[in-house]
């Protein structure tokens, strides 16, 4: 029950990029509006130059001068942060946290180098300081003139950034809206899944043993149990309808009697497999999806198909139902064939629904009698 890893590296790839063209948008708008303003230093740089001041002692002064904007910048903008890092947890439990420098002087140098790399301070220390003293305290100077192509297309290239940003931020809504609302075909929330149970937690599934116990619990729903995991892993089988002469590899997960209700997996005809039944041994249920590529035509229950086990010998199984079609992959990919077989103590995954009302009772509840099997 402890904590897996989540998330995708491409998303936060995605997010380091974007982090990148918002400082370089940062930059540009720096860089622009330094020397649009050039002409209000332009006579100090002039008089400065004409008492001696030779370039290179320009040159630090307006990176001394940037250097220092930065760095009042970075005060400002981690008093911010941390004034609504609190915020977070009215969303999520666990709130956010800042990395800590496991060392300091290396990443500090990273991160100088990096600030080197996009150096926004470079090009207007330069651009101010190459000004001839003679044209500034004449007065002919025209302000904005010099570097002005320059300006024109960082402005552009800013710009077509913003564009992007904001078409991507919008894109991005409405796949969120899209992901909010659509329907998997099977309801996942106040599901715990405990993986693995025989393999990793050593707790044998018998009558009286961790599962009956949890069974007891306020706020336990229903218990099932199944070799594979929705949206994981699966099996991959053979499967062939004689009538219509077709075949084809169908996704399938060994499941009890309680996994379709406790998953809540909607049933477009037919039923699902019973204690009342003893030729469910034999029984499959399949998805629509199934039934369309299998070529199958009414009435589907009934119907047996030719199932390929791993020995290579070919038996028949019989269709008790058929499920609406679901999800068991993500959302970029069609759904495909699936089905459920009956195996009631063959899977060694257990998911647990438990009610909305005092989870994190029921959690608790949970672990203290995995635990309390753990140290038998």
């Amino acid at each position: 029950m402890g904590a897996l890893p989540n998330g995708d590296i491409t998303y936060v790839r995605i997010l380091l990029l974007i982090g990148i063209f918002i400082l370089a948008i940062a930059c540009i708008n720096y860089i622009n509006l330094v020397t649009a303003r050039s002409a209000q230093r332009a006579k100090e740089v002039g008089i400065r130059k004409a008492i001696g001041a030779v370039r290179g002692q320009l040159v630090k002064q307006f990176l001394t001068e940037s250097t220092i904007t930065v760095f009042a910048s970075l005060a400002l903008a981690l008093v911010i942060l941390f004034a609504v890092l609190p915020l977070p947890r009215s969303y999520h439990r666990n709130g956010f946290v800042i990395a800590s420098f496991q060392k300091p002087g290396r990443d500090l140098e990273h991160s100088l180098c990096f600030d080197d790399i996009i150096d926004c301070r470079t090009y207007p220390a330069l651009y101010l300081s190459g000004f001839q003293p003679l044209k500034t305290l004449r007065g002919s100077l025209i302000a904005g003139q010099q570097g002005s192509s320059l300006r024109k297309a960082l402005v552009v290239f800013q710009f077509t950034m913003s564009s992007a940003l904001i078409a991507g931020t919008l894109i991005i809504a409405t796949q969120l809206d899209f992901m909010k609302g659509k329907s998997l075909g099977f309801n996942k929330d106040n599901v715990l899944l405990v993986p693995n149970v025989r393999g990793g937690i050593g707790i044998e599934t018998r009558k009286g043993s961790w599962d009956e116990e949890v069974r007891q619990l306020p706020g336990v729903v229903s218990i099932a149990r199944a070799d594979g995991i929705l949206g994981s892993n699966n099996s991959v089988n053979g499967v062939g309808y004689a009538p219509a002469n077709s075949q084809i590899s169908l996704n399938f997960i060994r499941i009890d009697y309680d996994f379709i209700p406790t998953l809540e997996i909607q049933l477009a005809a037919g039923r699902n497999f019973s204690r009342d039944f003893i030729s469910d041994t034999t029984a499959i249920i399949i998805n629509e999806e199934a039934v369309k590529q299998l070529g199958l035509t009414e009435p589907i229950l009934g119907k047996r198909l030719a199932w390929d086990d791993d020995a290579g010998i070919t038996h028949d199984v019989t269709i008790v139902g058929v499920a609406k079609d679901f999800h068991f992959t993500d959302l970029h990919t069609a759904i495909r064939p699936f089905g459920f077989i009956l195996e009631v103590n063959n899977g060694s995954n257990f998911f647990i629904r438990t009610a909305s009302s005092d989870l994190e009772r029921t959690l608790g509840g949970i672990s203290g009698v995995l635990e309390h099997f753990q140290s038998r």
